[in-house]
């Protein structure tokens, strides 16, 4: 496993060479067969993770970063040199090799890839994509996207079909410096400034309260207990004035997950992750509307 720290500086991609050609995943994907690596829970900046032993039925949504030249050559948590030409992925916790479907929920774009490394380890992030897949799925400019994944089923049947995208809305979020490759993957710690140098207080609450195509939350909290969901919510009032509760079921059972938003776009999400992080809320998550 490769880990480093390192800034968020603005840089050019302009050192990548080559066409990346776009062509949509198919329903199948290989025959995983022989022993995957698991691995025993790991921790990484104070947060522990929890390999799966299983990835079938696997099926989230999430952000999507990716990473290039600095690892290029180097080797992937299961042993393989990483190419960042290849389509391949970063994942926390998935079964090494995994392979899984990746959608654009922004543009509709889906491809296949083989997760075969570790990471990203920055909060708010799901998997981090090789450039090349970053490339084809159209965010390796803008750095992030909003993705769903989803886990091909190991014995080579097919998966349903790919979502479309939904309708965009007039508004267009303002566009962020690009970092290369590996920076999305370690984040520094959350500090007041870390949360909010960026943006002031008026502009975050203008971007919570724009409803987007696919919305973002950082969610605070998952509650058995309403009265107890409601108490947070009240408790995070101080800081911000768009938060709901929403009711899902866990096995037949309610829980209540306390979410601030709708947020328009991926870098203020960060911002108010890092925020009530440093307010003491260690579990807050970023996570897209259900």
């Amino acid at each position: 496993m490769c880990v480093c720290m390192v800034g968020l500086t603005a840089c050019s991609t302009s050192y990548y060479s080559g066409p990346v050609s776009y062509t949509p995943s198919n329903h199948k994907a290989p025959v995983v067969t022989g022993k995957r690596k698991v691995g025993k829970p790991y921790k990484i900046m104070g947060k522990w993770y929890t390999p799966i032993h299983s990835s079938e039925g696997y099926k989230q949504k999430g952000i999507a970063s990716w990473y290039g030249k600095e690892f290029h050559g180097k080797k992937t948590a299961n042993g393989e040199v990483y190419d960042m030409h290849a389509f391949t992925a970063a994942h926390t916790t998935l079964p090494l090799p995994t392979y899984v479907r990746v959608t654009n929920l922004e543009n509709g774009r889906h491809i296949k890839v083989r997760v075969n490394d570790r990471g990203p380890f920055l909060r708010g992030r799901l998997i981090d994509m090789s450039y090349a897949g970053a490339k084809a799925l159209g965010f390796a400019e803008q750095g992030t996207a909003r993705v769903l994944v989803e886990a091909y089923p190991t014995n080579g049947t097919a998966l349903n079909a790919a979502p479309r995208a939904r309708q965009r809305m007039a508004y267009v979020a303002p566009k962020r410096p690009v970092s290369s490759g590996f920076t999305h993957r370690i984040s520094q710690k959350a500090s007041p400034k870390t949360g909010m140098q960026q943006t002031n207080t008026q502009q975050m609450h203008d971007a919570l309260s724009i409803q987007q195509s696919v919305p973002i939350y950082v969610q605070t909290g998952a509650f058995s207990s309403f009265p107890n969901a409601q108490k947070q919510k009240q408790e995070i009032e101080k800081y911000y004035n768009t938060i709901k509760i929403v009711e899902t079921q866990v096995n037949g059972k309610p829980f209540y997950r306390v979410r601030v938003g709708p947020i328009q776009a991926v870098h203020v999400a960060d911002q108010v992750l890092a925020k009530l992080a440093y307010e003491g809320y260690k579990e807050a998550i970023i996570v897209l509307e259900d």
